[in-house]
C-alpha cells in the first residue's frame, strides 16, 4: 500500500516484486499516487515490462525526466504528466483524459491510442507508427515528423512545421494552426480540416485534402488534389509540382 509522497523507491521495489513472477500475466495498478523521477532513477518502476505485464496507471502525477521508457501494454487514465522525454520507444499505450508537458513526447513509439489528451511541448510524436488520436489538443512544434500510419480525428493542433516527412497520415475534422504545415509528406490525407495561419502549406507533398474555410498559401504540392474555398496565394514555381488545387 503506497500513498502520495516520497515513494519512488517503494514503487521500484513493488515493480521488482512483480517482475520476479516470471511467466505470469499480472496487473500493476497505480492509482492516486505521485511519482517524482530523478535523472538517475529513470522511472525504473515502469521500464522494460517486456515479459508481458499489464500496467494500469490512473489519477497519478508523473513528474520528472524520462518517465515510461521502453514499455508495452500500458493504460494511462486521468493522469498529470510533466516529464521531458516521456514515453520513448513504447508500444501499445492507451492514454485517456490526461494532461502532459513534455519535449520529444512519445519519440519512436508505436500503437498509441490517445483520447482526450491535452499536451504541450516541442517535437511531439516524432517517428511514431500505427497510432490513433481523437479529441486531443496539442500545442507543439515539429510534431509528427516522420510519422507513419497515423490517424488524428476531431483534434486541435497548434504549432509550426507540422508532420513533415510523414507517410500515410490522416487528419479528419481537425483544426491546424501554424506556418509551413504538412510538407514533404507521402500518402497524406485531410478530411474537413480547417487551417489557420498556414502559409507555404503542402510543399512537395503527395496529398488529398478537403479543407474547410480559407488558407493563407499553398506551395508546390507534388501530387494529388487540394479542395479549398479560398486561398490567398498559390505558389507553383517547381516544374515537378503536379498537384491540383480546386477552388470551390
Amino acid at each position: 500500500q503506497m500513498g502520495i509522497g516520497e515513494i519512488t523507491n517503494k514503487a521500484s521495489d513493488y515493480y521488482d516484486s512483480v517482475k520476479a513472477q516470471q511467466g505470469k500475466k499480472v496487473l500493476l495498478p497505480l492509482n492516486g499516487y505521485e511519482f517524482r523521477f530523478s535523472e538517475n532513477e529513470n522511472s525504473a518502476y515502469i521500464s522494460d515490462n517486456s515479459a508481458g505485464y499489464e500496467i494500469k496507471i490512473e489519477n497519478t502525477r508523473m513528474h520528472g525526466i524520462k518517465g515510461l521508457r521502453e514499455c508495452k501494454d500500458v493504460e494511462i487514465n486521468g493522469c498529470n504528466i510533466i516529464s521531458p522525454e516521456f514515453g520513448w520507444s513504447v508500444k501499445n499505450i492507451v492514454m485517456n483524459n490526461s494532461y502532459a508537458e513534455s519535449e520529444y513526447f512519445m519519440l519512436r513509439s508505436s500503437e498509441l491510442r490517445f483520447d482526450n489528451i491535452r499536451m504541450s511541448g516541442k517535437y511531439a510524436f516524432q517517428y511514431i507508427t500505427d497510432s490513433d488520436f481523437k479529441n486531443c489538443r496539442f500545442d507543439t512544434k515539429d510534431a509528427f515528423w516522420h510519422a507513419k500510419n497515423v490517424t488524428i480525428r476531431d483534434s486541435f493542433i497548434k504549432g509550426e512545421y507540422l508532420a513533415w516527412y510523414c507517410d500515410n497520415v490522416t487528419f479528419e475534422n481537425c483544426t491546424i494552426i501554424g506556418t509551413q504545415p504538412l510538407c514533404y509528406a507521402t500518402n497524406l490525407k485531410l478530411i474537413n480540416c480547417k487551417m489557420i495561419e498556414a502559409d507555404l502549406s503542402f510543399e512537395k507533398s503527395e496529398v488529398d485534402a478537403t479543407l474547410v474555410g480559407d488558407i493563407v498559401s499553398i506551395k508546390n504540392p507534388k501530387s494529388g488534389t487540394i479542395r479549398v474555398k479560398h486561398v490567398d496565394e498559390i505558389i507553383m514555381d517547381d516544374e515537378n509540382a503536379k498537384g491540383k488545387i480546386i477552388i470551390n
